[in-house]
């Protein structure tokens, strides 16, 4: 340990990035000692674990003793137990992002977070909230009488062919949703229904809204778990005896009055799972009345369910914060089950951002503060901290480029274009006669191969390259990609553009 008593990390990088890590660093008052241990290379992403355990070894040598952990740069290629083995001192990866690098040194001072050898820090999973008393189980899964952790729940929408229900489900599932609703209307024909169950029973519990009452049985006999109802279905099924202990019934109502007494009934009847929904207002129309009516429905003393789909669906922005704040609200007024509609193109894959939003909001919550300066995965574009400047460099000449500098023009023709259903880049090229179509997934090695293949020149592979970047990210993140289009114009762009101006 360090002579104050506090743990001291070695932190691993190039000569090159020393000063950028520095100056993060520098912005941070830390509970830990930190030394940044630079070795003579080029790119420290590319060094092996191998040959930093050597380097550490030539160089640092003293310093080494003196240090409880080193952090290894997340995309460093080998095993990082090498360099444990090799030193004698703990070796864990770091964030491929160094501005990650001041949160991970908090957490490791709070012993939240061990570190991994083999995964940097980035896809190393929230701390999971500590267990607490569940109100029933649907399936496998513990439903909480009170959320940390939320549950989460994914509707596929009433709008999905029967044929699309299993390749949904199962992605749904891989992106974590735990439970499954089935959407239906009162229109559906009862047996595209039961297709959908039972395409989706394969993957996760599933629930159903329940477009009849007198559909209990056969849905139940499909595969549902339970069932999605306003407070007069459940009047109705409590009157008829549509009730059994091991059905789970949500049960949904504006009207909190109305939905205590839909609850009682059902109780009455024999129900044992009962999951209540006071309802997630529509934003500009009852979303301030949402609070209030979670407040109240608290009193009825059964699982509170909050849906995301009234403020993902009607609201035109991209979802991943938007799923932080509602998630942080369902937390804070109670609920314990969270659920999301990927019923429009923008919303597809939202259950991982809603899962991610739940384990970061659940793990700030236990924290007892805000969720801020800690890991966050859906700081997507944004980050907390001003980046730092460049490295230190002294070059023997500096060349300013401020203008628009025009093309040296060659033969050839070049059309590049995204398959998103492949998920595929593809790059058409024309020269004297001959057509060739370039198909891949990675940019870089794309780009090579075409430059290798065709030979062109310096100034066209530099534009391949960085309209196969723009590309990429138009594939990665399912906006159009238009070749020598803007990809993403960020909001003080737009209003420059607005306003006539150019912002670059």
């Amino acid at each position: 340990m360090s002579s104050k008593g506090r743990i001291r990390v070695g932190l691993v990088t190039s000569e090159t990035a020393r000063s950028i890590l520095s100056k993060i660093l520098g912005q941070y008052e830390l509970d830990v000692d930190w030394v940044i241990l630079s070795l003579p290379v080029a790119a420290i992403g590319y060094t092996s674990t191998r040959t930093i355990a050597r380097l550490l070894t030539k160089y640092y040598g003293e310093e080494l003793r003196r240090v409880d952990l080193i952090v290894v740069p997340g995309l460093s290629p080998g095993k990082v137990s090498e360099i444990s083995n090799m030193l004698g001192v703990k070796a864990i990866r770091g964030p491929k992002d160094p501005g990650l690098v001041p949160i991970l040194l908090e957490e490791i001072a709070r012993g939240a977070y061990k570190g991994d050898p083999e995964k940097p820090y980035e896809y190393m999973s929230i701390p999971k909230p500590a267990s607490v008393e569940a109100a029933f189980t649907i399936g496998d899964v513990k439903v909480p009488r009170r959320a940390p952790p939320l549950i989460i729940a994914t509707e596929i929408p009433p709008s999905t062919p029967p044929s699309e229900a299993a390749s949904i489900a199962e992605r749904v599932a891989r992106d974590g949703a735990q439970l499954i609703v089935i959407g239906a209307t009162p229109d559906d024909p009862l047996d595209a229904i039961v297709d959908k169950v039972k395409a989706a029973s394969r993957y996760r519990p599933v629930l159903c809204e329940l477009p009849r009452a007198d559909l209990v049985r056969d849905l139940w006999d499909a595969g549902c778990a339970g069932f999605s109802v306003s407070s007069r279905t459940a009047l109705t099924l409590a009157e008829g005896g549509g009730v059994d202990g091991e059905l789970v019934f949500i049960v949904g109502d504006r009207d909190i009055d109305r939905l205590a007494g839909a609850v009682q009934r059902l109780k009455s009847a024999g129900a044992r799972k009962i999951i209540v929904d006071p309802v997630v207002g529509i934003p500009l129309i009852d979303f301030s009345s949402t609070f209030k009516r979670y407040s109240r429905a608290r009193s009825i003393g059964e699982p509170l369910l909050f849906s995301a789909a009234n403020a993902i669906e009607e609201v035109s922005a991209d979802p991943h914060s938007l799923h932080l704040l509602l998630a942080s609200s369902a937390i804070e007024v109670g609920a314990s089950v969270y659920l999301v509609v990927e019923d429009s193109y923008k919303s597809v894959h939202t259950t991982s951002e809603a899962l991610l939003a739940s384990q970061l909001a659940s793990y700030s919550y236990q924290l007892g503060r805000p969720p801020k300066d800690v890991r966050s995965p859906l700081l997507v574009v944004r980050q907390e901290t001003r980046p730092p400047g460049p490295p230190d460099l002294r070059p023997d000449e500096e060349i300013r480029v401020d203008s628009f500098v025009p093309p040296i023009l060659e033969p050839g023709k070049l059309v590049i274009a995204v398959d998103y259903s492949r998920g595929e880049l593809v790059v058409y090229y024309e020269r004297d006669g001959k057509r060739t179509l370039f198909r891949g997934s990675h940019p870089l090695s794309l780009t090579r191969v075409i430059v290798r293949e065709t030979g062109i020149g310096p100034e066209h592979a530099a534009y391949l390259g960085f309209e196969l970047y723009k590309a990429w990210l138009g594939l990665r993140t399912g906006k159009t990609y238009l070749q020598d289009e803007e990809l993403i114009v960020l909001p003080w762009e737009r209003l420059s553009l607005d306003s006539g101006e150019r912002s670059r």
